[in-house]
């Protein structure tokens, strides 16, 4: 849309111009200095705006032929500002309508109060969204340290590795008493081998005796034996003349004496043989199995202590394990959180990127604005002015999700 306007003097607009071209770049550059210069900014628009609009009523008024007629064209300039960009008017009378180019201006001032309206409201929602964040991302570290600061605390105060070195070495304690006591008792089991084949060997010295004392007994025997065969053969020769068996029978009762004695004896030297035999077995078999009693208790005892050491030991990193795998779920969710809350970093890019835009369009605006006050005539095309003043721009403000946080979003 173009507009034909009567031109004011070119001395009284091309100042106007220039200043709030200066606001507007200063504007432009509110993305690398912060909020709180934008906040200035704004404050600092607000206050040329207004002064712009009483500007624009004071040229109004010194474009007007009848100077009964000023008060009447601040009030049309006034209700021409609060009037949106691309309504028609309605009717005036021909006596009470403004200059065409007054008019224009007006509602050019119109569509920047909008402007800084919006830049107003889209930094007061960034502002909001960042320090938003920022709390966030703050309740989350702490969150964080506190879960890291309770398992350093917990890891501290358990002494893991004081705890699991100790509690090694008294296990490697364990192990080498159990294999002393082992080698002890082979020893043992050794001495108690040897002892019963000296024992054995008394058994069979003994026995070779009493072989010896039956071989007497055999020898008396075949003596008897004989003598009794010449008793015979003396009786059979005498008749009745046996002198001779007097003799014989004397021989015979010594040697069945002498045969009753060594009987004897051999039964005592079997008595001792058994006595012998039952003390040394019964010696053996207590002693050996009182002794291998003592020892499977002791190595008994160790095994348990040792099985005791261990479960303590696995109990221990059960727990240690737990308290890691806790721990670590308590500074997972803050940490997902904390990702989802730094996203508000490219909100405010895109946010900012949108007001650079639209400080750009006034900037080109105003300087066509000069342009038209210093040399053509013409106006530029308003509606694509405010058409970009209104636009929405690539990131309205974000929702919220059910939980109260900020909804994840990819960009």
């Amino acid at each position: 849309m173009r507009r034909e306007a009567i031109l004011p003097p070119p001395e009284r607009i091309a100042p106007l111009a220039a200043g709030f071209s200066a606001l507007v770049v200063g504007a432009a550059g509110l993305p690398t200095l912060g909020l709180t210069p934008a906040l200035l900014a704004i404050a600092a628009a607000g206050f040329a705006t207004t002064w712009l609009a009483s500007t624009a009523t004071r040229l109004s008024g010194g474009r007007t032929d009848d100077p009964a007629s000023a008060p009447a064209a601040d009030d049309d300039v006034h209700e021409q500002t609060e009037t949106k960009a691309g309504e028609e008017e309605p009717d005036r009378p021909s006596g009470t309508e403004p200059p065409p180019f007054n008019h224009a201006l007006t509602q050019h001032f119109g569509v920047y109060d909008q402007l800084f309206a919006r830049a107003s409201r889209d930094t007061a929602s960034v502002t909001s969204e960042t320090e938003a964040a920022a709390y966030n991302i703050m309740m989350s570290l702490r969150a964080v340290d506190i879960a890291m600061s309770d398992l350093l605390s917990f890891l501290d105060s358990s002494g893991s590795n004081t705890r699991v070195i100790e509690i090694v070495e008294e296990t490697d304690r364990q192990l080498v008493t159990n294999r002393n006591l082992i080698a002890a008792f082979l020893e043992s089991r050794d001495r108690d081998i040897e002892e019963c084949r000296v024992r054995l060997e008394d058994v069979e010295t003994a026995t070779d005796q009493l072989s010896g004392l039956v071989g007497g007994i055999r020898d008396i025997a075949r003596r008897t034996n004989l003598l009794a065969l010449n008793a015979a053969i003396e009786a059979a020769r005498a008749g009745e003349f046996g002198a001779g068996f007097g003799v014989v029978a004397s021989e015979v009762k010594q040697l069945s004496q002498a045969s009753d004695q060594a009987a004897t004896r051999i039964n005592e030297g079997l008595m001792t043989l058994r006595g012998s035999i039952r003390e040394n077995l019964t010696t053996l078999v207590s002693h050996r199995i009182a002794g291998e009693r003592v020892e499977l208790g002791k190595i008994s005892t160790a095994i348990s202590d040792l099985t005791e050491n261990m479960e303590r030991l696995i109990s221990h990193q059960r727990d240690t394990l737990v308290k890691v795998q806790d721990e670590s779920a308590r500074i997972a969710q803050p940490v997902v959180e904390l990702m989802a809350s730094i996203q508000f970093q490219d909100v405010t890019r895109q946010r900012l990127e949108h007001l650079e835009t639209i400080f750009a369009a006034a900037r080109h605006n105003l300087d066509a604005l000069g342009n038209a006050a210093q040399s053509t005539g013409e106006l530029p095309d308003l509606d694509e002015f405010a058409a970009v003043a209104n636009a929405d721009g690539p990131s309205p403000p974000r929702k919220l999700v059910v939980g109260g946080g900020d909804e994840i979003e990819l960009f």
